[in-house]
């Protein structure tokens, strides 16, 4: 009887013996672990890039992106330089495949224009759904559309557009930027909501289009507030509507569409992006030195100098406006199609 007795207690001892070790084993992995955390630095608050970072921008240098991602640049404090890398070409997809390719290490971000990648993955201009893949860090400025006419045109408004095209088909001719972009579908859901039968003319960028409209060969022109506003002031262009949810700052007295009984909203978010799989405190040190940046006095005034309106979207707002455009950009595709 003592025999079993003892031979009981030394089971159990061994068995507590190799669960205390198991545990201790553990204990000791995980503490090797929070110190290999702790060594690289795994926070958002003390994570900084061990290398200048490359910014890259899709776009050629002087546009609108480019000097947006410049003035970030300038104003922002990650402890080695940003530096922009202009890498253009087709349609923005050398570009983004370059950030969309890189190691996840924080040394590579992007600027890309989401409303642009959603549009560009559904008409299989990209492989890929970058939108999805790619981490959002936060956007800081929505660049809304806008319609506008010449000054020397005979239409006065909206309805009277309307009007001309339902009673002329096909006869209005409308000016904007790009075949399959995000000014097309803009036109598009326009079309969609008011009946609007025109002729719409595709140009490469937004001086050619202007320039159509300025020599009276096309009527109504689509495109970025920011870019004519230039052309408002002047008194070239008359803005009719712009195609956001409130009125731009920059043109208070000009209507939305909305406004105007129809649910249209076109534009683009100029946002930056971290490669596919990058760690979350990595993201996160980006949004908040982005989000510094964004609340200085220069950096608000250097954009608005480029007739640019901040917005500030953090990482999860930003990625859900991206899960919505993605299903109304989608479902507008589809009954165009």
């Amino acid at each position: 009887m003592k025999k079993k007795i003892i031979s009981l207690l030394l089971c159990v001892s061994m068995i507590f013996a190799f669960t205390a070790c198991g545990n201790t084993e553990d204990a000791g992995k995980d503490m090797e672990k929070g110190k290999e955390n702790e060594a690289a630095g795994e926070t958002a608050e003390s994570w900084r890039p061990a290398k200048n970072v490359d910014l890259i921008v899709p776009y050629g240098a002087g546009g609108g992106s480019d000097i947006l991602a410049r003035i970030y640049t300038a104003n922002m404090d990650m402890g080695k330089n940003i530096v922009v890398q202009n890498i253009e070409g087709g349609g923005t997809s050398v570009g983004l495949y370059q950030a969309y390719n890189s190691e996840p290490d924080g040394h590579t971000i992007t600027l890309a224009l989401p409303e642009t990648c959603i549009v560009n993955y559904l008409n299989a201009s990209f492989q890929d759904p970058l939108h999805e893949e790619m981490v959002p860090i936060c956007s800081v400025v929505y660049d809304a559309s806008i319609i506008c006419i010449s000054s020397k045109s005979d239409f006065t408004d909206m309805e009277s557009i309307i009007a001309y095209s339902k009673d002329h088909p096909g006869e209005l001719q409308w000016a904007s930027v790009g075949a399959t972009g995000n000014n097309r579908l803009g036109y598009e859901q326009l079309c969609l909501e008011t009946g609007i039968d025109a002729n719409f003319i595709p140009f490469d960028n937004a001086s050619e289009s202007r320039t159509a409209v300025f020599g009276g060969n096309a009527d109504v022109l689509q495109g970025a507030i920011s870019e004519s506003l230039p052309y408002i002031s002047s008194g070239d262009l008359i803005p009719l509507a712009v195609m956001r949810e409130d009125r731009s700052t920059f043109l208070p007295d000009t209507p939305t569409l909305k406004e105007l009984g129809y649910e249209v909203m076109n534009g683009l978010h100029r946002a930056f992006f971290c490669p596919p799989k990058t760690p979350d405190h990595i993201v996160a040190a980006y949004e908040e030195a982005f989000h510094e940046a964004f609340l200085l006095d220069q950096t608000a005034e250097a954009v608005k100098e480029q007739g640019a309106e901040a917005e500030w979207l953090g990482r999860k707002e930003l990625k859900e406006l991206i899960e919505e455009n993605a299903v109304s950009i989608k479902e507008t595709f589809d009954s165009l199609n």
